[in-house]
Order: C-alpha cells, then structure tokens, then sequence
C-alpha cells in the first residue's frame, strides 16, 4: 500500500486547492446570486455545487484507487455524530414539526460536510496541501479585493449585478445618504468581508512570522496587497468581521506569544500616529468617517437591532416549541420560524439552535473545542476563531464562499496531529532500518585498518 500521509506529489494537492479556493473567492455565491443555476429536485444546483462535488468525487476516487484506511480520531467521530445528527433531527421533522427543507439539507450535505472531508483527506494525503491551500487563498484573496475596491469606485456590483437575488439594492443610510458596500464575486457583502478576513490573516503570517526573510521586493508586493485587502474589507462595512479580524489577530499574537507593549513597539506607534493620522485626512476620512460611524450608531442602528432583538426573544420562542427544541425542528427551522422571530436569524448559533436543538448547538461547540484544541499551524486556528466570532453575525453555513472556507479549514486543522504523529512514525521507522542496514553492512563489509 503507498503512504497516505508522506505523498509529495505537487500537481494533484495544487490543483484542488486552486479549485476550492476559486469556489470561496471568484464564483458568485448561490445563496446570494443566482449565477449558472438550475433547480433539481433536491434544491438549486449552481457552479459553486458543482465544483464541490466535483471535488468530492476526486478525493474519493483517490482513496479508493490507493485502498486508503486510516484511523479516526475523537474529533472526527464528534464531526460524523454531528452530521449523523442533522440528518436525524431533520428526519424527526419530517413527523413532528414540519419544518424541513430538503434543498438546505441539500445545501450544507454539499458545502459544510463534503468540504470538510475534502479538506481532511487531502490534508491528510498530500503533506503540502496545506501550504498550497494558504497560498492559493492569498492570490485569490487579492484578486477579489481589487474587484472590490472597483465596486466602490464605481458604486456598482459590475460583473454579477445580473445575478444579485432580489433588488439588488446592497446597501444602508447614512445622514440620508446611501453608501453602497462592496459584494465582491460572492454578490453578498458579509461573506466577501469573512473570506477576505482569512487572506489578510494568512498574508499577515506571510509577511512577518514566516522563517524565510523576504526580499525587499516582496515585503513591499505583501504590504501593499495586505493595505488592498484590509481598504477592501473596510468598503463592506461589515463590523462583524472588523471585530472578528481584530480578535483574530489578537489570538494570533498570544498564541505566538508576541508581546504588543514593548518599548520599541509605542515609541514605534507613538511615531508613525502623525503620519496616519496625516493620511487619514489626505483621504477626507471617506471610508474611516463611515466605518467609524457605522460602529457609532448601533443604539439606533436598524440591522443591529433586529439581530438583538431576536436574541432577546430567544426563550419565548423556545417555550412555544417545548420539549421539540430539544431535537431541533429540521434543517430549514431557521426560515420557517420567521413568522416569529420577524425576520432572518442572521446569527448562525441561532440557526444551528433552532434546526439541530440542544443536541445539535452542543455536539457543534464540541466540534470546535476538538478542532481548537489540535496542534496544527496558529494561523489555520486564528482563522477559524475569526469565522467562529464572525458566526455571531450571520448565518455563515448556508454560504458556499464563507461556509465553504469554514469547513475547508476545519478539516485540515483537524488532520493535523495525525499528520504530525504517521510523519514522527515513518522518520522513526526510517531511522530505526536505516541503522539496521548499517549493521549489517558492517558485520559483511568490515573495514581494515
């Protein structure tokens, strides 16, 4: 049998981390648009499904091809309970609650779980998977980025404005005025903002807290691509993933055990302050004065309201359903409850509450103890914290550019350690036969003096 976990092949791993990454970053978002997308029985079928299952199907005939078994580890077993899970609650719905849509189930089979075993078996099967997989992110970060940056120049979606869903009115007012936000590909402002959020995590390790220097020109290439990333960011006036992106870092630094306050990093701030502060009034503070304003008004803000106030209503809303949201309503509770909560959850711990119960929220917050708590690369784990921080905001899972992007790097975090442990394993292996051969060379080749 070939070795599953020592693969070096370069072609196959870079390959479909191009393909995922180009599924969160550069194909409109089937939530959010309706690009390339036909009904079927089971739910709308668009490129961004395709390519998923596409995927699935490669990783799949790869294991098959090399009759690859491997062991399961306890984070594993609380992911296929969770997935076991949903699919029974949705079942129970069927009979009791009447809330199931088979279209989301549908939906999170394809982009929630199908991703995340893409990302464990591949992870698992290509030691380099992971390093094309973070590159791949960064290009394709940066190329979704600029796209933004001309949305906001033009106030326009550009090439997807045909696709949006609905009005495609994007926006919100502010002393009267509209301010457009940016979609990029995704044609939906929260998921850009998230996945944009990673690549500005990923080329921030990149930069400063890789072991190889970097040359002066390619410090300045990621300095100038991390300024793009963070401006495009900035234009989806997502406060959600601002925040999410500050305690990201901030997770980052304690982990790597960065100290923030050294005498050289204030005299350092305490310097460059005139400078920002010059450039923020060169630039008329047309972005800053928004953002900063945005996060001023949430006492009156209207979409800051509602998502508190459905937090706020969450007891009565269970104590209508009784012991029911125990098991959870089905997959789909979380738009078939609108009539009582007045709107979308847009909170995806809300959804996972209502759909998959107590049992559901429970074996998920399990989920990403088991994952958080692998020894596998800070950054991988600072970018789902900023994601998990992010969940507060809106209902992540059922977007294949963010939820897709989630899963994907729950996977690879939870293939990790037993990455770490078959590598340690071989090397003893080799270690151990590579000294035997010696010894035997020497009993039958003994050297005179």
């Amino acid at each position: 049998m070939k070795n599953l976990y020592m693969n070096t092949s370069k072609i196959i791993p870079l390959f479909l981390a191009l393909v995922v990454s180009s599924i969160v970053f550069l194909i409109p978002d089937s939530r959010a648009t309706a690009f390339f997308a036909f009904q079927t029985p089971v739910g709308t079928m668009a490129l961004d499904k395709i390519f998923i299952l596409l995927t699935f199907a490669i990783v799949v005939s790869l294991c098959l091809s090399e009759k690859t078994l491997f062991n399961v580890s306890n984070t594993m077993k609380i992911f296929f309970l969770y997935v076991a899970w949903v699919f029974l609650s949705s079942l129970i719905s069927l009979f009791v609650n009447g809330f199931f849509q088979i279209n989301l189930l549908f939906f999170v089979l394809v982009v929630n779980f199908m991703t995340f075993l893409i990302g464990y078996v591949l992870s698992c099967r290509y030691v380099n998977f992971k390093l094309y997989l973070r590159r791949s992110i960064i290009v394709f970060g940066l190329i979704n980025s600029v796209f933004m940056l001309f949305q906001h120049y033009y106030s326009d979606p550009l090439l997807i404005g045909d696709f949006l869903r609905g009005t495609g009115e994007r926006g919100f007012y502010i002393n009267g005025m509209r301010i457009s936000r940016v979609w990029g590909f995704q044609g939906e402002p929260l998921a850009a903002a998230a996945t944009i959020m990673v690549a500005i995590l990923f080329l921030f390790d990149s930069t400063f807290f890789r072991d190889q220097k970097n040359k002066k020109i390619i410090l300045l290439i990621k300095l100038v691509s991390l300024i793009t990333m963070f401006f495009a960011l900035s234009y989806t006036y997502s406060r959600g993933s601002l925040l999410a992106l500050v305690l990201a870092l901030f997770y980052y630094l304690f982990k790597k055990k960065i100290k923030l306050f050294t005498i050289k990093k204030i005299i350092f701030f305490t310097m460059s302050l005139p400078f920002l502060i010059l450039f923020l009034f060169w630039r008329g503070m047309s972005f800053e004065s928004s953002t900063f304003e945005r996060f001023g008004q949430l006492s009156h803000d209207a979409s800051f309201f509602a998502r508190w106030a459905i937090i706020s209503d969450m007891w009565n809303i269970s104590q209508s359903f009784g012991v029911k949201i125990i098991f959870g309503l089905g997959t789909g509770a979380s738009n078939g409850i609108r009539y009582l909560t007045g709107g979308a959850l847009d909170n995806q711990y809300l959804s996972v509450y209502y759909e998959d119960g107590l049992i559901g929220i429970l074996l998920l917050v399990l989920l990403f103890i088991g994952i958080m708590r692998k020894k596998a690369d800070t950054i991988f784990k600072a970018a789902i914290v900023g994601i998990i921080i992010n969940m507060v905001t809106y209902e992540i899972f059922y977007y294949s550019s963010a939820g897709t992007m989630l899963w994907l790097l729950m996977g690879v975090v939870t293939s990790q350690t037993r990455v770490a442990v078959k590598a340690n394993a071989e090397n003893a292996n080799m270690i151990g036969i590579l000294k035997k051969k010696k010894q035997k060379a020497k009993r039958k080749y003994p050297i005179a003096l």
